[in-house]
Formats: C-alpha cells, sequence, structure tokens
C-alpha cells in the first residue's frame, strides 16, 4: 500500500526552519509521498534532508531535493549519526 504524511506530519515540516532543523527520509516511498502531500515545494528544498542510502538519496535527487546527507552506515543508527553531527552532539560509542 501506499503511505501519505498525515495532516500533522505535514505541519510539522511546515514548522521547520531550514537553519534549526532537519528532514530525515527512510525510503524513496516516503520521499516520494511527502513530495506529492507538500503544498511549498520550495520550503521543501530549502529544508536539510537526511537519507538513509542510496536509493533513498536517488528519490530525493529525482524529485528536485537536496541531500544534505547520506546515513553511514544505511541504518537507523547511521541516521543518528548523521543528526548527531548535524547538531553538533557527539556520536554514540
Amino acid at each position: 500500500g501506499s503511505i501519505t504524511p498525515s495532516p500533522a506530519e505535514i505541519e510539522g515540516v511546515r514548522a521547520c526552519v531550514p537553519e534549526e532543523s532537519c528532514v530525515v527520509f527512510m525510503s524513496p516511498s516516503a520521499v516520494r509521498a511527502t513530495v506529492d502531500a507538500y503544498p511549498d515545494r520550495e520550503h521543501l528544498r530549502s529544508l536539510r534532508a537526511i537519507s538513509i542510502g542510496p536509493s533513498t538519496s536517488k528519490a530525493m535527487r529525482d524529485l528536485g531535493l537536496k541531500v544534505f546527507a547520506e546515513a553511514e552506515p544505511h541504518t537507523e543508527s547511521g541516521i543518528l549519526n548523521c543528526v548527531r553531527a548535524l547538531f553538533g552532539r557527539p556520536q554514540a560509542a
């Protein structure tokens, strides 16, 4: 089945300030669903977007989004490392 962001999730993205927040994409389908549902494409492009891996990064680029960072390793802990680095917090051991 397809996924669709809820109105609350869309409002959460709308509340993101580009210099103070980031958006994380965990799958290509999440990228497509967010781009389809989000009314302000320029705002979405301005956000620091983190991808879990190469196929998600490709989907982001294909839909006109910039990949701020790609998780390494391509796992949830890789995503957390990216977020910690972005906000100046040390990585977990």
